[in-house]
């Protein structure tokens, strides 16, 4: 009896000695985590097998109205498709940045994966961290950093994978993202990460005008150059009069600056707006816009253009793609209120 005993307990030390070793096996496969940096929650593991890619990335605005809609993953496979999902983009956003040419030729070898990821601080920048492919699925690891004392907002950006070697064929419902913590970095560490990056001088004004964009999105934006284009605008931009001042903004202006007009349709008339900051990282110009009201709200709506004075001899603006970075509305009492916009 006591023979079958120690037989029996000899047994299972051996199982779970095997169990430990497969265990220690599967400790180098990537993690799949949620959660805050310091409290990480495992839900699972990658596996499968790791596939080659690259990443293009743009900055585009994005409509508050529909934070956390807008976060997706999208499989294309052709030309048609690409055309497409731009064009649905479109009716998401005011999209004018320059999207990646992806022909028919690129197709036959390639398969092509739209990310498109809502930023919660200004300055959030993605990046892709591993793609592993298993039974027919993606896994797409994504993870992002911000800089210490970013503001919280909201704001969008696109990432195109471009994938090849892929062992199989995928469908639309094919792909997981795995949306890893955002990282923040001291301002020295995010500088010397993303170098690119830096203020761009600016003087803005801004104005109560009629909005010029659906009513469905909550930002427009628009590059002026001449004289001539500003007044055909200011026609049937302002209502019941345009700006004050015209005609600050004559040739002699345009001949040195080129003026970027930013429009946010505010949800409340007591919600005002103030350009915060414009930064570039030598492709994309990011306008922060700090929103600020007063406790409760009222029903009606506004809109609000900023008119944004860049220097055109200091960086090519135009061939600029833009971000507008619309910040968590701040409340304020009535004196503070008073004092930064005038109210009575």
């Amino acid at each position: 009896m006591m023979r079958r005993i120690m037989i029996g307990f000899l047994l299972l030390v051996l199982c779970l000695v095997l169990a430990s070793c497969q265990g220690a096996d599967e400790s180098s496969v990537p993690t799949v985590t949620t959660g805050n940096p310091d409290t990480t929650e495992t839900k699972g593991t990658i596996k499968g097998e790791p596939i080659p890619y690259s990443v293009i990335s743009e900055a585009i605005e994005s409509d508050p109205l529909l934070s956390g809609k807008g976060e997706r993953a999208a499989v294309i496979r052709s030309s048609k498709e690409c055309i497409a999902i731009r064009g649905e983009l479109s009716r998401l956003y005011d999209y004018n940045s320059g999207t990646p040419s992806f022909d028919d030729t690129f197709f036959r070898d390639h398969t092509l994966l739209m990310l498109s990821l809502t930023a919660n601080t200004e300055g959030e920048r993605f990046f892709v961290e591993s793609v592993y492919a298993e039974n027919g699925v993606l896994t797409v690891t994504v993870k992002s950093h911000v800089r210490e004392g970013a503001a919280i907002g909201n704001a969008s950006c696109l990432l195109w994978v471009t994938l090849s070697d892929l062992p199989f064929k995928l469908t639309q419902n094919a792909i997981s993202l795995v949306r890893l913590p955002c990282e923040t970095l001291t301002q020295q560490d995010y500088l010397s990460r993303y170098p690119d990056e830096s203020d761009v001088p600016y003087t803005a004004k801004i104005y109560r005008s009629t909005p010029r964009f659906d009513a469905n999105t909550m930002v427009f934006e628009k590059f002026i150059t001449s004289k001539n284009e500003l007044e055909e605008y200011l026609e049937t931009a302002f209502v019941p009069s345009p700006p004050a001042s015209p005609e600050a903004y004559d040739e002699a202006f345009f001949s040195q600056n080129t003026l970027l007009l930013v429009s946010v349709l505010a949800p409340s008339g007591t919600n005002r707006y103030r350009v915060e900051s414009v930064r570039s990282d030598g492709s994309t110009l990011t306008v922060s816009v700090g929103a600020y009201t007063l406790s409760g709200v009222t029903d009606d709506m506004a809109c609000w253009t900023a008119f944004i004075s860049l220097d055109a001899s200091a960086q090519n603006t135009q061939g600029q793609s833009v971000r507008v970075f619309l910040q968590k509305a701040t409340i304020l009492d009535r004196e503070e209120y008073d004092a930064m916009f005038g109210e009575g």
